[in-house]
């Protein structure tokens, strides 16, 4: 089994439940129907479309098999559904978050192990049943600004001015210093000197 084919592209985090790494995520997405109205007898002339009710998708999760299930467990086999709020964020290949949905009132629908051609790896997937899924900004929790802290921005930013700022004043000083030598030359010192170059 590959370490590469087996990373977490997804994080999906449940209230009261806990974290999950996932592979695969799809359904976050919302729906609107579609209504057709006619006006009189004939079907063709007047006839309006009207936007329906929002249907949500059911998420679908992909993970590998987990094998400490704890409140992941209890939460599957409960006789009561207990609905949660769900986080689901897309990562980079450096594991950092680049979208983040979150999923309104979620519960298990199915659960169930799908053996993927691909790899031939065991996978257990999740169907989740939820009320909406919401787009969250990466910046809104600030992990965007959280990758910059500890930085020392003063040193990286101002290193570099700093160093242009000193070789702006010895140029100006070798200038100032050329100038105050040509001065002091007398005419017979000049021509010599011009000669020379």
């Amino acid at each position: 089994m590959s370490e590469e084919k087996m990373t977490a592209h997804y994080i999906a985090e449940i209230s009261n439940v806990g974290t999950l790494c996932c592979l695969e995520v799809s359904g976050l997405d919302d729906e609107f129907g579609v209504t057709d109205f006619f006006f009189g007898n004939v079907a063709e002339v007047d006839k309006v479309r009207i936007p329906g009710l929002c249907r949500t998708g059911e998420a679908i999760i992909k993970m590998a098999v987990v094998k400490d299930s704890g409140a992941f467990g209890e939460w599957l086999d409960q006789q009561v559904v207990q609905r949660e709020e769900m986080t689901i964020a897309l990562l980079n290949e450096c594991g950092n978050q680049v979208r983040r949905w979150k999923l309104a009132n979620v519960w298990p629908k199915k659960y169930n192990r799908v053996d993927s051609e691909v790899d031939r790896n065991v996978l257990e997937m999740l169907v989740l049943a939820h009320e909406g899924v919401t787009k969250i900004d990466v910046c809104d929790n600030g992990s965007v600004a959280d990758q910059f802290q500890g930085l020392p921005l003063r040193d990286i930013i101002g290193a570099p001015l700093r160093a242009a700022a000193e070789a702006q004043d010895k140029l100006s000083s070798c200038a100032w210093d050329y100038y105050q030598a040509l001065l002091r030359m007398t005419d017979v010192e000049q021509q010599g000197w011009k000669e020379s170059l």
